[in-house]
């Protein structure tokens, strides 16, 4: 077989093209072997384009695909790291311009940041500037956490300019309500001895667990979209940062202790929310991943799938600050509506 038909096979030729899933698997593999990361990957997406019969022999050749494509992109995020830094320098100046507020960038573990990567924005910490915290390594992903927590100050930005900018707020009642709600036992427990065993989780993560989780879920999937739309050559690491992070995910999952009987409803919430990240993570890949497939058998997947028809439905005319109404249509299918409230961002930067 001579590579170059790879020139022919298109997404839609292949639909119909017989024996083409193991065409492009073999097309694929040989360009892996000769170093040819892009085109390989360009390979492997097509094979994920083709509504082909799932026999044993399909099954095994997409998961090989997977595999190789894995291994692909993280080549591609290492060839492409100097122009995707470029990319990213040039979204900081834009956004800069954009936000009104001095942007400081820093790295995981510097001692003057808080633990955690991502962005404090100004108006919600109180302070005159937006705060943005990447990771120190790999490298060839720093280009990529730059560019998408940019990308969130823009969301916030427009949703501010909009008029419709809020962030979530919480009572100690809420706090103390949602504890009862995720887990009565160690609710009354707490309440009758104002302690914690030091070896089970402080009662208020507990209780803030879930909700931080659906808080971060419709901004997050509105900034990946959109960074994937608008920046290709971060495609790569944007590809191997989020898979990685979902899979590190998913094996955590896997190995924690068994659920207590009173926090069936909290794992519930979690695992609709997990479910709801990897059905987004195979839409914002093609369809290369399985990472919905993983969530299939937990408690709570009906919720994902509620919670992914919503997204669908929103997302092609969503406006700024549109992902705060999802959100709470996020909790009313998980019944968390009413848990917490929102605080308005009125307009204050020049």
């Amino acid at each position: 077989m001579k590579i170059n038909k790879m020139k022919t096979l298109t997404p839609t030729t292949a639909q119909t093209a017989p024996g083409s899933l193991s065409q492009l698997a073999e097309i694929a593999q040989q360009f892996a072997e000769q170093g040819k990361s892009r085109e390989a990957a360009a390979a492997i997406e097509q094979i994920f384009a083709i509504t082909a019969p799932e026999d044993e022999r399909s099954a095994r050749l997409r998961d090989e695909a997977r595999q190789t494509y894995f291994a692909c992109q993280e080549e591609l995020a290492r060839q492409d790291r100097l122009a995707a830094a470029q990319a990213a320098a040039e979204l900081l100046a834009d956004t800069q311009q954009l936000a009104g507020y001095p942007i400081r960038v820093a790295f995981e573990g510097d001692t003057d940041v808080p633990d955690g990567r991502g962005v404090r924005l100004a108006w919600e910490e109180g302070c005159g500037q937006h705060l943005v915290v990447c990771q120190h390594e790999p490298e060839e992903l720093q280009p990529y956490d730059l560019a998408s927590a940019l990308l969130r100050i823009q969301t916030e930005t427009k949703a501010l300019l909009a008029g419709k900018s809020r962030f979530p707020s919480l009572s100690r009642q809420q706090i103390d309500d949602l504890l009862f709600l995720f887990d009565p036992h160690e609710a009354l427990r707490f309440a009758a001895e104002g302690t914690w065993i030091t070896v089970n989780p402080h009662p208020d993560d507990i209780a803030l667990e879930p909700l931080r989780m659906l808080l971060g879920s419709a901004p997050w999937m509105l900034v990946e979209a959109r960074l994937r739309q608008r920046y290709p050559v971060l495609r790569p690491a944007q590809f191997v940062s989020r898979s990685t992070a979902f899979l590190d995910g998913s094996q955590a999952r896997e190995d924690s202790k068994e659920i207590r009987p009173t926090q069936r409803f909290r794992e519930r919430v979690i695992n609709a929310v997990d479910g709801l990240n990897g059905l987004y993570l195979d839409w914002l890949f093609g369809g290369v991943t399985d990472f919905g497939a993983r969530c299939r058998d937990l408690d709570g997947f009906d919720l994902s799938q509620k919670l992914w028809q919503q997204w669908q439905s929103r997302f092609p005319a969503m406006q700024p600050g549109d992902e705060f109404a999802l959100l709470d249509d996020y909790a009313g299918i998980l019944g968390l509506s009413g848990r917490f409230g929102w605080k308005h961002q009125c307009q204050t930067k020049k």
